[in-house]
């Protein structure tokens, strides 16, 4: 077992954050591509229940999941997604290659859709949660 020092524990720390981040991106891509469905996928309802799984595990385990939700959020925010962070990196991109400001109204409407469409998404992964959560109180014909 390595020494508990100040030197050590960030180094394994950055390692252990480095092993998620490749793990997430891994996890995205696998999405994408069609290897997982959208049931292998979990909205706040689902996240929820894991945390308090964890919760009743410890807190060492709280916060080791804290760290891979923050490092997740922060992965999905830098998608070129518009309405997310990534999205207006890629329109400063495009105003950059282009040497022109892309008109207001347009940047408005883009991130007005794209938020419609994550809020959709975050309904569409919430429904099976609700089945996982009160599948035994929930029967359908």
């Amino acid at each position: 077992m390595a020494k508990k020092d100040f030197g050590t524990v960030v180094k394994q720390s950055f390692f252990k954050s480095c092993y998620q981040v490749k793990m997430i991106w891994d996890s995205l891509i696998d999405l994408v591509t069609g290897r997982y469905t959208m049931d292998a996928m979990s909205g706040p309802i689902g996240t929820a229940t894991v945390i308090s799984d964890a919760a009743a595990t410890g807190a060492r385990n709280v916060l080791s999941l804290a760290a891979l939700i923050s490092i997740n959020l922060g992965i999905v925010n830098l998608l070129p997604l518009p309405a997310l962070d990534g999205g207006h990196l890629l329109y400063t991109l495009i105003e950059l290659v282009s040497r022109r400001k892309l008109p207001a109204k347009v940047l408005t409407v883009i991130d007005s859709i794209g938020m419609i469409l994550l809020l959709g998404l975050v309904a569409v992964v919430s429904v099976p949660d609700l089945f996982r959560l009160f599948g035994n109180v929930i029967r359908l014909p």
